[in-house]
């Protein structure tokens, strides 16, 4: 209990004969400690409630403390202060206290010591447990403290009894004045420590005999606290003003700094020592504002607060910095002490500032629509004004001319900017000189900072005569493209400064989309006036559509070709404008290609007939075009022109084709006709070097005959007389087909023709395909070196298959890859001489793939060689109809050859003049398959190795009455008089291909009357040619060379045959058919029209009389057509051994 604190307490023992003290000292003994212990009371108290208790307070509260206790434990013995008024008054004291014996236990504690510790008085007190309350190692660091006071020399080896009578020895010797308060550690009972103002005293008994100690301690953890935060306020004030990015000071009453934070120095780049050894404040300042300064400061000196007054500083390194000024006065009682000062830098913030405004004033300039050079003037007026710049001038690029020349200018007022202004006008400048042309040539901003040091020029002395310092220019660019230069000049030597140039270009950026719109507009209005006068001038008629189908806009043409004025057809649907004047017999209907573009929107073109607003047709050929505006529909444009001159320039071209198909071809018939025959040796043996002049002239002539035929062959095409016929085939075997017939030239060349397995089925006409095949392989041929390979390729698509024709030769430069295509083109103009051709084969391909809906290009190899593409469509649309062949088939012949190299040759021949072959190997197939009907054979005389003769003997044997004609293939040189009887004809190997024919349509002619032929032919030459050809076939030939002699030799000579021209002199071969088919005995008569004209499908059905073959002279040579009027007299002549006979006047027929 607490009142066993006070029964613990030790007595004090008063020394024999001492009396005792009176009462009234007992009573100013309570009274005096009451007084001090009620005041601390009251001090503790009124700064407890007032929030704050400071180092002063505590120690001031507890000197209070010690004062009192001093008084009641050196004026009371013991059992006075185990009174109960001295109790009280020890148990209410404020701070810690507790009395510590000799023996060092712990004689008493008041609460606050219970509070403080968190132990009762019951558990300490009469125990030596201080070590317990004292922080660790504080109690032996307490007793130094003391020693050293003492001048006793500490001991730290002592034991605890030691160090208790050290301490008690200590605090008896010193004085109660030399004993000072300690800050120590205490130790909760919970084993917290707290910090504690501690003061040490000793306890004495009345006659000054050492009792015992009184510690008092006061609680100092708010104190310390308190301290922890004034010290860290301090320290986040101090690292704010060190740190700050603004320069703060105090001024003293004459300007000089007392004190700076360091951002002065990174601002002003001086020491700080240097700082504070200025006379003045305002000697920081240049001289255009250091009296501004100086006039701020003397106004904060007399009490007026200075808030953020501007200035605008020149360093002397040539910066502008713009700053902030604040100023304040510091006063003591009415007196002025010093001046706060607070300069901010604003110079990136006021940059910033300047380049809005600058941006919000030059797109107001730009959006005021003003003049372009009233609009730069007013710019860099506005960018002047903002930099505090003197002058500006913008010069204009003149790339044309390479030459800058003078556009707008602004100057400060005053005499020198305007002189400038004067002496620039009209001066142009060089690219690369001067400050605006280095600009232009470098395509970069140059910034001259300092320009009596730069090499002069004529603008930088300029500049100098009239004070500028500094000078710089930057481009105006829009894209990469400079349109001007603007140049800058200052009277102050002024740095490279990037944010001022960032601002320059940004307002350049405005003022070059300014002028680059100007010169748009401008080149938009010349472009409106050019195509005015385009649209004025120009012969077709063109009209503008809205999405309606109204027309919109018409040119004066179209008004001239409608037969109105311009202005009246707008407003009108456009079909009813060209249609609708049009007779009720001549309405189009709802399939009108016209109608049809207009309604479905799609770009379509053609030839049609219009009617002007009086209802006369014209034809025309229109353009319709769609116009698309971000996809969508906008409207069209129609452009439409007469066309009747380029029908008559048709006709007159078509009579043109068909006088040079007549005149060309008739005569080149003839010479080529005469040279076969000599060359034949029908006319006699010839020498050698008479043989070698025949071979050059037939092989010229050959080539003349086929530039003729390609000629009309593309013309004809081109113009629609050419019908493609089409079919579902097989691209593969057209591809076949094609290598067949060049592999003889491709294995006289060394080259090898390779193709894939690929199988494509197509439409399109096969003879048409397979021209257009063996063209590409010639060329391919032609141009590969020996020892290379020409493949072909076919790769199928989605909607169509694309062949490939890939060489290995000498390669097409990549500008001829187009041009090749065009007529009498060639990558090598020698070529024609070395290599042959017309230079129309590639013409005639593009013109045949066209019409099949593909089409055809060429491409470089990467290492050599071409690349010839042709792509063809699965399901082309069909432009024509099969034009009627000009030789149909002769009959079947019996080819027996054992030779599986030549035996392909000699079909293919065959075939390709109308033959129906029939193959045998072997004697056996050879005798089984002459009994099924062929009409001819052709025997290798060595085949089975049996001796050809006594193949004939089987050949004869089984049918002795039907004798079908035999020709010998025989590589001995045999004459042909000596022929076994079975033996109708000879052709010696290897097998030449004209005398192949010529001999198998001669045994095909059956023995008997005579043949009559009739030749019309107004050309004498050519008649006598083909008379000559058929002089050796017992075939007596009349010639007629006008259509009434034609008409005559009909009459009295009956022929069996007519070979007819359709030009005569008096007539045409039209009026030679129709009298025959007037004729009872001639109606049926056998015909072959053998012309230079391309006849089109209804003039051959004008001139069909009985068996009618159709032949184009150059194209058939007079060998050929011996061979197919051989065969017509055959076949006409079985004809009419099976038909019953007709008697008409003196012939059967």
């Amino acid at each position: 209990m607490r009142g066993g604190a006070s029964a613990a307490t030790a007595e004090g023992v008063r020394p024999p004969g001492t009396p005792r003290r009176p009462r009234i000292s007992i009573l100013w003994n309570v009274v005096a400690p009451c007084v001090l212990l009620l005041s601390a009371g009251i001090t503790l108290e009124a700064r407890l409630r007032g929030g704050r208790y400071g180092y002063f307070e505590g120690a001031f509260t507890l000197a209070i403390v010690i004062i009192a206790l001093r008084l009641i434990f050196l004026r009371t013995d013991a059992k006075e202060i185990l009174s109960g008024a001295h109790r009280e008054i020890f148990d209410s004291a404020g701070p810690m206290v507790i009395a510590i014996g000799l023996d060092g236990a712990i004689t008493h504690m008041n609460p606050a010591a219970e509070r403080l510790l968190g132990f009762h008085a019951e558990e300490l007190v009469g125990t030596p447990r201080t070590t317990e309350i004292l922080g660790v190692d504080e109690g032996p660091r307490l007793i130094t403290e003391l020693q050293r006071l003492a001048g006793i020399e500490p001991n730290p080896d002592m034991t605890p009894l030691e160090r208790l009578t050290t301490l008690m020895g200590t605090v008896r010797n010193l004085a109660p004045s030399q004993v000072p308060s300690f800050e120590a550690q205490f130790r909760r009972k919970d084993g917290a420590t707290f910090p504690v103002a501690l003061h040490i005293s000793a306890r004495r008994d009345e006659y000054g005999a050492m009792q015992g100690l009184v510690v008092v301690g006061l609680d100092l953890s708010a104190t310390v606290r308190q301290e922890q935060a004034t010290r860290e306020s301090q320290e986040r004030y101090r690292d704010l003003f060190e740190n700050s990015t603004e320069m703060i000071a105090t001024l003293s009453t004459t300007g000089r700094f007392l004190y700076a934070n360091p951002a002065w120095k990174r601002s002003f780049g001086i020491s700080h020592s240097a700082l504070m050894d200025l006379n003045s404040f305002e000697e920081l300042f240049g001289a255009e504002c250091r009296a501004e300064v100086a006039a701020l400061f003397r106004r904060a000196l007399d009490g007026e607060m200075i808030d953020r007054a501007p200035l605008r500083n020149h360093t002397a390194d040539g910066r502008i910095l713009e700053f902030e000024l604040s100023l304040s006065q510091r006063q003591k009682a009415g007196n002025p002490l010093a001046v706060r000062c607070l300069l901010r830098d604003v110079t990136q913030q006021k940059q910033r500032e300047h380049r809005l405004a600058l941006q919000l004033v030059v797109s107001q300039i730009v959006g005021e629509n003003a003049s372009p050079e009233a609009a730069a003037t007013r710019i860099l007026e506005a960018i002047c004004v903002s930099q505090g710049w003197d002058l500006a001038v913008t010069w204009e690029v003149h790339a044309d001319e390479r030459k800058l020349g003078f556009f707008a200018a602004w100057g400060a007022p005053g005499g020198h900017p305007d002189a400038i202004i004067q002496e620039s006008m009209g001066r142009p400048l060089q690219v690369g000189t001067d400050l605006p042309g280095r600009v232009w040539q470098e395509g970069r901003p140059v910034w001259l900072a300092d320009l009596p040091a730069v090499r002069p020029d004529a603008r930088t002395e300029v500049a100098l005569r009239h004070g500028m310092v500094s000078g710089w220019a930057v481009p105006v660019r829009v894209g990469n493209r400079v349109l001007a230069v603007l140049e800058f000049y200052s009277h102050l030597r002024l740095r490279e400064d990037s944010e001022a140039l960032a601002a320059i270009e940004t307002v350049g950026a405005s003022l070059g989309q300014m002028m680059a719109r100007s010169r748009e507009r401008g080149r938009a209005d010349e472009l409106y006036r050019q195509q005015e006068i385009l649209l004025d001038s120009v012969a077709d008629g063109i009209c503008g559509i809205d999405r309606h189908g109204m027309v919109s806009f018409a040119n004066p043409a179209a008004g001239r070709l409608m037969g109105a004025a311009a202005a009246r057809l707008t407003g009108q649907p456009i079909h009813d404008l060209l249609h609708g004047s049009a007779r009720a017999s001549n309405r189009c209907g709802p399939d009108c290609a016209l109608r049809k573009a207009t309604s479905l929107q799609v770009a379509a073109a053609g030839e049609d007939t219009i009617y002007r607003m009086d209802g006369t047709p014209v034809p025309a050929e229109y353009f319709f075009t769609p116009i698309m505006d971000q996809g969508r529909f906008s409207g069209s444009v129609l452009s439409f022109r007469d066309i009747s001159q380029r029908y008559a320039l048709d006709r007159l071209k078509d009579e043109f084709i068909s006088t040079v198909s007549h005149e060309l071809r008739t005569p080149l018939t003839s010479i080529r006709g005469a040279l076969g025959l000599l060359t034949s040796g029908i006319l006699g043996q010839i020498n050698d070097k008479a043989a070698n002049l025949l071979r050059i002239a037939v092989t010229n002539s050959d080539r003349l005959v086929r530039l003729i035929n390609d000629i009309l062959d593309l013309e004809r095409i081109q113009s629609g007389r050419e019908p493609i016929m089409f079919r579902q085939i097989q691209l593969s075997e057209v591809v076949r087909q094609a290598i067949d017939g060049m592999q003889p030239v491709a294995d006289a060349a060394g080259v090898q023709l390779i193709h894939d397995t690929t199988q494509v089925e197509i439409s399109g006409d096969p003879d048409r395909l397979l021209q257009v095949l063996t063209n590409l392989l010639s060329n391919a041929v032609k141009f590969s070196p020996p020892g290379s390979g020409v493949s072909i390729m076919m790769r199928p698509g989605s909607s169509g298959v694309t062949l490939s024709v890939i060489d290995q030769g000498r390669g097409i430069p990549a500008d001829k890859l187009e041009a090749i295509f065009g007529r009498f083109q060639q990558v090598d103009a020698s070529d024609s001489r070395q290599k042959g051709g017309s230079g129309l084969g590639l013409a005639i391909c593009r013109s045949i793939v066209t019409q099949h809906s593909g089409k055809i290009w060429a491409e470089r190899n990467p290492v050599r060689g071409s690349t010839f593409r042709m792509f063809l469509p699965y399901a082309p649309q069909p432009t024509g109809a099969l034009p009627t062949p000009e030789i149909t088939g002769h009959g079947t012949v019996l080819l027996a050859d054992a030779n599986d190299a030549t035996r392909p040759v000699v079909v293919e021949k065959l075939s390709r003049h109308g033959y129906r072959v029939v193959e045998a190997t072997t004697v056996d197939e050879t005798v089984a398959a002459a009994q099924n009907g062929v009409h001819a054979i052709l025997v290798d005389t060595s085949l089975d190795g049996m001796n050809g003769w006594e193949v004939l003997r089987l050949l004869r044997r089984p049918d002795e009455e039907r004798r079908v004609p035999v020709v010998l293939l025989s590589v001995a040189d045999q004459n042909p008089a000596e022929l076994p009887s079975e033996a109708e004809g000879l052709v010696t190997k290897p097998v030449e291909e004209n005398a192949l024919v010529h001999e198998l349509a001669r045994v095909l002619c059956a023995p008997g009357e005579t043949a009559r032929v009739l030749v019309v032919e107004d050309d004498l030459d050519l008649a006598n040619v083909i008379a000559d050809v058929f002089s050796r076939e017992s075939i007596a030939v009349t010639i007629a060379q006008t259509r009434q002699a034609a008409l005559d030799a009909c009459f009295t000579q009956q022929p069996h045959l007519v070979v007819l021209d359709i030009g005569l002199p008096d007539g045409d071969g039209f009026n030679v058919v129709d009298w025959l088919r007037q004729q009872n005995g001639l109606a049926n008569l056998p015909l072959v029209v053998y012309s230079g004209r391309d006849l089109g499908e209804e003039e051959r059905r004008q001139l069909t009389l009985g068996p009618t073959h159709f032949l184009t002279k150059a194209r058939v040579q007079p060998q050929q057509l011996e061979a197919l009027v051989l065969t017509l007299l055959r076949n006409s002549r079985q004809m009419l051994e099976e038909a019953p006979s007709i008697v008409s006047g003196d012939r059967t027929v």
